[in-house]
């Protein structure tokens, strides 16, 4: 769904007007089979356009999907400027969906909402026609909507559309019919696109029963679908999610890894990624992604700073940061009538070193015209407090820094625990197990060999029953 949703916010980037201008009449008609793979499709319009032979940006703009089967040609227009013709070819026996999605008027007014012509040039478009209502979870409008059947996994966004609706109506549901379609297994999909208010940004998928998933259709009537705006949530928010899914799949999950999609300035975001180390050493990355519920896992770890345990929240790295001269540099440019933004990043290199688990970067922009200005402030590891850490009169750990063939280690305990003490790299992969065993009570002087690594950071990472300490190292040759 996400990808869904990607693909048509950028395809319907163009700002829509308060005018209504709107499709009236296509030829061919929406849903026409054994169209020629060498023909025309015209749009007529509610009001004449400009003269769309003026070049790029004059012409409305008509996106075939899937969009490497068709090639779209000459564009050609009516005496009175209200019915444009697209030259166009096509692939015999596919089945396509044509989304019209931006056109001017004459006197500079804006398609209202797109228009979808669903065709084919096979000599069927089949049998089966899906119906459902499309409902707003917050009563809003729902026009300019699209409504889409889709097949493949819409979760991972391998889909491919095979019929669109575009919704009319500024009530919070209206009624849909998509088909008629071939046999096949389909879900439903649907998205009101951030255009023009960007909080109008809702989708939702056929799901009756709520378990967050997209459901397989069964029947032809009551696939109802309710829109929803995504969650924008903290890193802790939502950390419990992903920890009892790393749980399902690994034994004993530390988090040592995560990534946030787009940050807004209270550090929410709508999707996070959380990567997990297990007891033998197997690693798994939790998505959670815009319903708070996790998405399928995955071993691709890139992208991820390396986030040893504890961490701090999203929203405490900002306050902190706020506190470090955030706030200040906000004041000083909003003085000057300039707005400022804020925005986390779990990428915790800084000149080539580790310095920060959280990177705050405030940006101000204005319509002065000067350049942007911007500050960077870092948040050291020592401040992360979400996770508890070894309590003060508990276990203590340190390390020889830098370190060059030889790591020298000190753990303090009051009792005798069990321990395991390992190191790990920028990446959040254990690299050498330093000590799995028993501790006697006091001060444990560790001396071990250090395998052969590239130079640069890491850490040391104790585990005891009574918490997670982590300190960094740095390896020289």
């Amino acid at each position: 769904m996400r990808r869904l949703v990607f693909v048509l916010s950028c395809l319907l980037a163009a700002p829509v007007g308060a005018q209504p201008l709107v499709v009236t009449a296509s030829t061919p008609g929406d849903y026409t089979a054994s169209v020629p793979t060498e023909t025309t499709l015209s749009f007529t319009f509610s009001e004449p356009l400009g003269d769309v032979t003026q070049g790029l940006g004059s012409a409305p703009t008509l996106v075939a999907l899937p969009t490497d089967a068709a090639e779209i040609g000459e564009i050609t227009q009516s005496d009175d400027g209200a019915t444009v013709t697209f030259a166009v070819t096509l692939q015999p026996d596919e089945r396509y969906v044509f989304l019209l999605l931006d056109a001017v008027s004459v006197d500079g007014d804006r398609l209202a909402r797109p228009f979808a012509l669903n065709l084919t040039t096979g000599g069927s478009l089949g049998s089966l026609t899906f119906r459902g209502e499309a409902m707003d979870s917050d009563s809003g409008s729902l026009d300019g909507s699209l409504v889409a059947l889709v097949t493949g996994d819409l979760q991972s966004g391998a889909v491919e559309l095979v019929a669109v609706e575009v919704l009319e109506t500024e009530a919070g549901t209206e009624a849909f019919a998509l088909g008629p379609v071939p046999f096949g297994l389909y879900t439903i999909g649907a998205v009101r696109l951030p255009f023009p208010d960007p909080e109008a940004l809702a989708y939702g998928f056929y799901d009756p029963n709520d378990d967050g998933t997209p459901d397989v259709l069964l029947s032809f009537t009551g696939n109802d679908v309710t829109l929803a705006r995504p969650e924008q949530l903290t890193a802790g928010e939502r950390f419990e999610d992903a920890q009892d899914a790393a749980a399902e799949a690994i034994a004993s999950p530390v988090l040592i890894g995560i990534a946030p999609s787009t940050v807004d300035e209270d550090g929410r975001a709508r999707t996070w990624r959380f990567q997990f180390e297990g007891e033998s050493e197997q690693v798994e990355v939790v998505q959670v992604g815009v319903f708070a519920l996790p998405l399928p896992s995955t071993n691709d770890s890139r992208g991820f700073g390396a986030m040893p345990v504890p961490f701090r929240d999203s929203n405490g790295a900002l306050a902190l940061a706020d506190d470090r001269g955030g706030a200040a540099f906000r004041a000083e440019q909003e003085a000057m009538g300039r707005t400022v933004t804020a925005l986390l990043g779990a990428d915790p290199f800084l000149s080539g070193e580790r310095e920060a688990e959280w990177t705050v970067r405030y940006t101000s922009r204005g319509s002065d015209g000067a350049p942007a200005e911007s500050l960077t402030v870092p948040i050291p590891m020592s401040t992360a407090t979400d996770r508890e850490p070894l309590p003060e009169a508990g276990s203590r750990l340190w390390a020889t820094n830098p370190s060059r063939g030889s790591l020298r280690l000190g753990v303090s305990v009051e009792s005798t625990e069990a321990a395991e003490i390992v190191l790990i790299d920028a990446r959040g992969r254990t690299v050498a197990v330093l000590h799995r065993g028993l501790l006697a009570p006091g001060t444990s002087v560790l001396d071990t060999p250090l395998p052969d690594l590239v130079p640069g950071p890491y850490f040391v990472r104790l585990t005891t029953a009574r918490g997670v300490q982590t300190v960094p190292v740095t390896v020289v040759r």
